[in-house]
């Protein structure tokens, strides 16, 4: 599309910035659960993709299949899918999200919504409800992010003082 280069750097790239530092906020407050530390960086994959798409813009159509720079732009797909899926879902088995039950719930409901979603966008039979199937992961993926840091109080963010230090 004519404005493709517009929407990637000024879409794509300050949501996966924003993404980032959402993500980061968020784990910094969670504890030091090993479920949560790995959990919240496959969350990452999610800004890493978003920052990634914006360099590799699909091709017209976004393909399965094209130029090195489409096949680049789907591996961070898979990533961030994959990577966020399975980030949510281990996230909602973390000790801190033990106070918000429901948190847990619909945590790990959105880590199975965006790998199923994700299956449909791999499968070739699936191509006409690709576009659908990539919407579905995304609302799930930052609708948690959402949710994540509804959860994270003021209390929770590093504050530094005039001098620097936390």
């Amino acid at each position: 599309m004519p404005q493709g280069a517009f929407v990637s750097f000024a879409g794509f790239l300050p949501t996966g910035l924003f993404a980032a530092a959402a993500v980061a906020v968020a784990a910094r407050s969670d504890g030091a659960a090993q479920s949560a530390r790995i959990g919240y960086l496959l969350l990452m994959s999610i800004a890493v993709a978003y920052i990634g798409a914006a360099f590799a813009r699909c091709d017209y159509g976004c393909p399965a299949e094209g130029s090195l720079r489409q096949q680049l732009h789907n591996l961070l797909g898979v990533a961030e899918y994959l990577g966020g899926g399975a980030g949510l879902i281990l996230l909602s088995r973390s000790p801190a999200r033990a106070t918000f039950r429901a948190d847990r719930y619909l945590l790990a409901l959105a880590g199975m919504v965006t790998l199923l979603a994700f299956a449909v966008m791999a499968s070739p039979l699936a191509v006409p409800q690709r576009g659908l199937a990539q919407r579905v992961a995304e609302t799930a993926l930052f609708g948690s992010l959402l949710l994540i840091g509804w959860r994270v109080g003021p209390s929770d963010v590093p504050r530094t003082s005039a001098m620097g230090s936390a």
